[in-house]
C-alpha cells in the first residue's frame, strides 16, 4: 500500500463513505504500508491542534475524551480513558505521557479520535482534503 492508497482509505473514512473503504481495502487485499502509523499519527497532530487551538486545558481533554467514549462506547475496543487522555496530552506537547502506550494502541485511539474531531467538525470533503495535506507536509517535514 502506498501513502496514496492510505491517504484515500483514510479520506473515505472520514467522509464516512464505508461503500469506498470497503472497494479500497477489497483492492488492497492484506497489503501493508509500513509507515500508516505515521501518516495517522500526523492527521491525529493537525487535527488535536484544530480542536484545541481555544482551549488545551486538562478539564477541555478530560471532556472531550469524555464525549468520544460516550459517541464510540458500542465499539469493538472500548477507549481507554487514561490511553485517551495520554495520546491527546502528548500530542499536545506532554509527550512523555506517551511512555508505556504500544504503537497499535495509540494508532488505534489516535484514528478514533481524530474520526471524532473531524465529523464533529462537519468537514467537507475538500476540508478534509486540506486537512490530510497538512497532515502530509508535516509528515514530510519531520522525516
Amino acid at each position: 500500500m502506498s501513502r496514496a492508497d492510505y491517504r484515500k482509505l483514510l479520506k473515505a473514512t472520514f467522509v464516512e463513505d464505508f461503500d469506498e473503504v470497503d472497494r479500497i481495502n477489497a483492492d488492497l487485499g492484506d497489503t501493508d504500508w509500513k509507515d500508516s502509523g505515521l501518516l495517522i499519527a500526523a492527521v491525529f497532530s493537525v487535527a488535536i491542534e484544530e480542536r484545541f487551538a481555544k482551549d488545551s486545558s486538562r478539564s477541555a481533554v478530560k471532556d472531550f475524551i469524555t464525549a468520544a467514549r460516550a459517541d464510540y462506547a458500542e465499539a469493538d475496543n472500548p477507549i481507554k480513558p487514561l490511553v485517551a487522555e495520554g495520546v491527546v496530552r502528548a500530542a499536545l506537547g506532554e509527550e512523555e505521557l506517551l511512555d508505556g502506550i504500544g504503537a497499535a494502541e495509540s494508532m488505534q485511539v489516535q484514528m478514533i479520535l481524530a474520526h471524532k474531531i473531524i465529523s464533529e467538525g462537519e468537514k467537507s470533503p475538500a476540508e478534509i482534503d486540506a486537512l490530510l495535506d497538512r497532515a502530509e507536509k508535516l509528515l514530510d517535514s519531520s522525516v
